[in-house]
């Protein structure tokens, strides 16, 4: 493939899937900043390896893979413990409410990524556990708990409102 044809691939995939990667990365890595560093470093990847697809979707999974796999990197880099996290507002599409995001983002990448994938991207458990690399029992799991500890949070906060 030319040069000229992979900038081309990767301008398109930017702009499909830029919103997309943005936000598992933030569900991840909890920091906007990290966040913008796995982009940039998904479509490197993207353009460094121009792999080829055999449709839209499978090329949706090859992001999102990419994606986990250069956030779980970054969450073991010894860098990042150099750095304590700030809180932020990302804004995100939807109709939930910020309070709702703030608490998927709470919840330790392990869950947060999973449910963020069903809920936002739409993925059954067969196609998580695929890109997760992770077995469907595995992902199942890991959902349940999720809106298990989701639902104890919601509690809490209620308690707390009155």
């Amino acid at each position: 493939m030319s040069d000229s044809m992979k900038e081309r691939a990767l301008m398109e995939a930017i702009e499909r899937h830029k919103h997309r990667v943005f936000r598992v990365a933030v569900s991840c890595l909890k920091r906007r900043q990290d966040a913008e560093d796995a982009l940039q470093e998904v479509f490197i990847k993207f353009y460094r390896f121009a792999p080829e697809f055999r449709d839209d979707e499978h090329e949706k999974a090859w992001i999102l893979r990419v994606t986990v796999n250069t956030c779980i990197s970054m969450l073991r880099s010894p860098w990042r413990r150099l750095f304590a996290p700030l809180p932020e507002n990302v804004p995100s599409p939807g109709t939930e409410s910020q309070w709702m995001i703030d608490l998927v983002r709470s919840l330790p990448a392990k869950y947060s990524i999973p449910l963020h994938l069903h809920y936002y991207e739409d993925y059954s458990v067969r196609e998580i556990a695929s890109i997760l690399n992770l077995s469907e029992g595995t992902v199942k799991s890991r959902l349940s708990r999720a809106r298990k500890r989701l639902g104890e949070l919601i509690e809490k906060e209620e308690t707390l409102d009155g």
